[in-house]
């Protein structure tokens, strides 16, 4: 997949930054089409250590950080981004509001977040527990594909753990949101997470935003088996009115 295929976009001498850098997997994307300076920030301080040994560049800075409290500082110091990306970040993300509102003080005029591989749970008549993309993900995990470096035991666990949450739902209808509830906080907690509301939140917060549906299976017999459904999207968000 290419990023920017998204948003036919420039990003020759801009400033970027990517929430949820992870290990730095598109750091190198980035740095790689000339821009001028690349932050990734991340909440996990082990992968942003992976991140600093793995991309050996003078303009790539990484910090370990919540996305909350990176965002109050660059607000405070009047910092802008000619781009910011993220990659199945927003769904994590536990006040939206508020995060899109940061959003749009952080983006100089113009400039553009993109936000790509976000779960489309039950817009536009999508099932949000599909046959097809349960089977995906139980064979990611069987495969490590989604926990690298984990052996087959604590991988059963995590099967049996996605399907006990995949069933059990009368989770939503629980107030108290436990530490692993955080990690989808909108998917897991009640909240309406759909592509509908997310570019209702770009609007109040004075952004423009567009969606873009696609399919994304990592195996391509359960994708032909189970018929492929729109079950991501991606947000492209303008700090303008009109693109």
């Amino acid at each position: 997949m290419d990023i920017l295929s998204f948003n036919n976009r420039n990003i020759v001498n801009t400033k970027v930054l990517e929430i949820g850098c992870g290990t730095g997997n598109f750091a190198q994307y980035f740095l790689n089409r000339n821009v001028d300076s690349y932050v990734g920030i991340d909440i996990s301080d082990g992968m942003i250590k992976q991140a600093e040994k793995k991309i050996v560049d003078k303009r790539a800075n990484f910090f370990c950080s919540s996305i909350e409290d990176y965002l109050d500082i660059k607000i405070k110091n009047n910092e802008k981004y000619d781009m910011i990306f993220s990659f199945s970040v927003v769904h994590h993300i536990f006040n939206l509001d508020l995060f899109m509102q940061n959003i749009k003080k952080v983006l100089k005029p113009n400039g553009v977040y993109l936000a790509i591989h976000e779960p489309n749970s039950h817009d536009f008549g999508f099932e949000k527990n599909n046959v097809g993309q349960n089977i995906d993900e139980i064979f990611s995990v069987i495969r490590g594909l989604d926990h690298e470096q984990t052996d087959f035991y604590k991988r059963l666990i995590q099967i049996f753990s996605m399907i006990y949450k995949k069933l059990n739902k009368s989770s939503k209808k629980d107030k108290n949101v436990s530490e692993i509830n955080m990690v989808d906080y909108q998917l897991s907690s009640g909240c309406n997470f759909n592509a509908t509301e997310i570019i209702k939140k770009c609007f109040n917060s004075g952004l423009d935003a567009k969606l873009y549906f696609y399919s994304y299976y990592r195996f391509g017999l359960v994708k032909k088996i189970f018929g492929a459904s729109n079950n991501h999207f991606a947000i492209i968000v303008k700090n303008q009115r009109e693109f």
